[in-house]
């Protein structure tokens, strides 16, 4: 799929895409002045279908999160920072490998939706 560079900028918040297979769907940031809140959706980058169990894991967060039966996935509440995310699912090529994944950067309270999708290995579509 490419590496877009700036992937998006949205009320303090901002991902850059380095690489693996993933696009910035959909970004948004809702204000909340008490806590900082991470949440998305992983899909199929073929069918759009959810991807259920993929690992979403934020470098320098304690603990990955694993998606819901409906590729949802929350992380929070947490500190305010720059994140290197990466996704891994079964079946599914990576995004991001701990240095060249997506970086996502939360710098304003409130809950932020990133939404990716992931490609089949070997790639069908």
């Amino acid at each position: 799929m490419g590496n877009p560079g700036l992937a998006g900028l949205a009320a303090g918040i901002a991902i850059f895409a380095g690489g693996g297979s993933a696009s910035a769907a959909a970004l948004a940031q809702e204000p909340n002045p008490a806590i900082h809140v991470l949440t998305g959706h992983i899909a199929d980058a073929c069918s759009q279908q959810p991807v259920q169990g993929a690992t979403v894991t934020l470098q320098s967060y304690p603990i990955p999160i694993v998606t819901d039966a409906t590729g949802v996935f929350d992380f929070g509440p947490m500190p305010p920072a720059t994140y290197l995310l990466s996704v891994s699912a079964p079946g599914y090529g990576p995004v991001g490998d701990g240095s060249g994944g997506p970086i996502v950067a939360i710098v304003n309270p409130g809950t932020v939706r990133l939404d990716l999708t992931i490609a089949l290995l070997p790639h069908p579509c």
